[in-house]
């Protein structure tokens, strides 16, 4: 009983998600209670990878105020036009990325690649990046 009433719960919740977008913010709300919204011009970095506890990679955005939102992959019913929208904004508004995020943006806007201005350092070895 104890695990249909988890699938239940994961399921309304689920089915709760959703990804709103226009030129000017991004609203997420990704297997949880609250939504999180977002200004593209507020925002202080985005990164590329896999997001804890889900399983799928996602572009997360994060403004000077540490509210973060996951744009995660494979999820979204118009995820094409979204991460259109979302790489659009992160070029218009010069926001730091790191190279596999300047690698997809290059990518889906069919441009030259932008310079990546976040590095990540290697844990015990802090000399070399990845």
């Amino acid at each position: 009983m104890a695990f249909l009433a988890l699938a239940g719960v994961l399921l309304v919740l689920g089915r709760r998600s959703f990804l709103r977008f226009d030129d000017e913010s991004i609203t997420v709300r990704f297997f949880g209670l609250r939504s999180t919204t977002l200004r593209f011009n507020e925002l202080a970095a985005a990164t590329f990878g896999m997001a804890f506890p889900s399983i799928s990679y996602a572009i997360s955005l994060v403004n000077g105020r540490r509210r973060k939102v996951l744009v995660h992959a494979n999820w979204w019913r118009d995820e094409a036009i979204a991460v259109a929208v979302v790489c659009r904004a992160l070029l218009r508004c010069d926001v730091p990325m790191d190279r596999s995020t300047a690698r997809i943006v290059g990518k889906v806007l069919r441009v030259k690649r932008p310079r990546a201005r976040i590095v990540h350092r290697a844990l015990l070895y802090k000399d070399r990046t990845w």
